[in-house]
């Protein structure tokens, strides 16, 4: 969950990370979704091949900043 609790995430055991409103459980981002949240929202909307391991959600001065790690690689995102 985001630290502002609007938002909750999950990866599946597909390999693919999805979120979804906690205020009215829309999904928001993953391969089904009609809404994608953030600007480039193409590494919420990716199978992985290895699979994500973890997931932290930071807000900042910049917005929300999605880090997660799939395999050996970390990444980061703005959302919002």
């Amino acid at each position: 969950m985001d630290p502002s609790e609007r938002f909750i995430f999950a990866v599946g055991q597909d390999k693919v990370i999805r979120a979804w409103s906690v205020l009215n459980g829309q999904l928001l981002c993953g391969p089904e979704a009609e809404v994608v949240i953030g600007k480039d929202a193409r590494l919420l909307n990716m199978r992985f091949e290895e699979g994500v391991s973890e997931i932290q959600i930071v807000e900042d001065d910049c917005g929300l900043q999605f880090w997660y790690s799939a395999g050996s690689a970390l990444y980061n995102q703005t959302i919002l």
